[in-house]
């Protein structure tokens, strides 16, 4: 699937696709899902119009076609009522005002049948190629129009090494899965509610144990805490304030007790050791 068309909202979309349609060529509308989240703001280049790789260049010159006759039909600026003299509409106009109300009706009904059909459509991946060196930066994983998962290489292996894996219920909440130092290994996953985090574990060296474990307060770092294998006894805890490392204790020879305390100045220096 290849993107054709940026679309400013769903209805501008959705023309095109009937558009494509109508010549034999199958569209899906990619981002409609966003515009809940977008309320009154610009949907710019979330929403967009794909079709299969094959058919992209017949679509590009329909695309273009389409452009053209639409912006010819455009209306003209109306005239001011004043200049004019005119007061009030005609019957003409009150009779296309009520004709107006069942194309609306229509509308409605044909946007739940397209919504419907979208929901139906079958997985899809969209790729990205930012820095066009035929290696793959990002792919986008759809369920229908819903996005399920995302995944990144930052570093240009070709391997994944980023992946957010979404709830799928819009609820902001999901997954993120991450190979910090791109050994084909994740070490560690965050919880994310709310679309914020909630808490990161992390295994540093790979024997399968969390021994690091942040926790979030409103996705802002409050605690963070290093624990031993297997028992996962406190080692180390760390408490932030709006994310600031604040106070430290540490139980360096593991009996149990904490044998240093620090506490740090807003720039994260240490003030004091008990």
């Amino acid at each position: 699937m290849q993107t054709i068309y940026n679309a400013a909202n769903e209805i501008d979309a959705q023309m095109l696709v009937d558009r494509l349609s109508a010549e034999g060529i199958a569209a899906h509308i990619i981002g409609s899902h966003l515009a809940g989240a977008m309320g009154e703001l610009p949907m710019g280049g979330f929403m967009r119009v794909q079709v299969a790789d094959a058919d992209v260049a017949r679509a590009s010159a329909i695309v273009t076609e389409w452009q053209g006759v639409m912006d010819a039909d455009a209306p003209d600026p109306e005239p001011d009522s004043a200049a004019n003299g005119s007061v009030s509409a005609p019957a003409s106009t009150r009779t296309a005002q009520g004709g107006g109300i069942w194309m609306l009706f229509a509308g409605v009904f044909i946007g739940a049948l397209s919504t419907y059909a979208l929901l139906r459509l079958p997985p899809n991946e969209d790729e990205v190629d930012f820095d066009k060196d035929g290696v793959v930066d990002e792919i986008y994983h759809y369920d229908g129009v819903l996005l399920r998962s995302y995944s990144a290489d930052r570093n240009g292996d070709g391997r994944a090494d980023w992946r957010n894996l979404f709830s799928g219920t819009n609820d902001g909440g999901g997954t993120i899965l991450q190979d910090d130092d791109f050994d084909g290994r994740d070490e560690a996953r965050t919880d994310v509610r709310k679309g914020s985090y909630a808490l990161t574990e992390s295994d540093l060296d790979g024997d399968g144990f969390y021994e690091v474990r942040e926790v979030f307060v409103h996705g802002v770092l409050d605690e963070r805490i290093h624990m031993a294998a297997p028992d996962g006894g406190v080692i180390k805890r760390e408490e932030f304030v709006h994310g600031v490392l604040a106070r430290s204790e540490a139980d360096l020879d593991r009996d149990g007790t904490f044998e240093t305390r620090w506490t740090f100045d807003a720039l994260g220096e240490p003030r004091r050791a008990d």
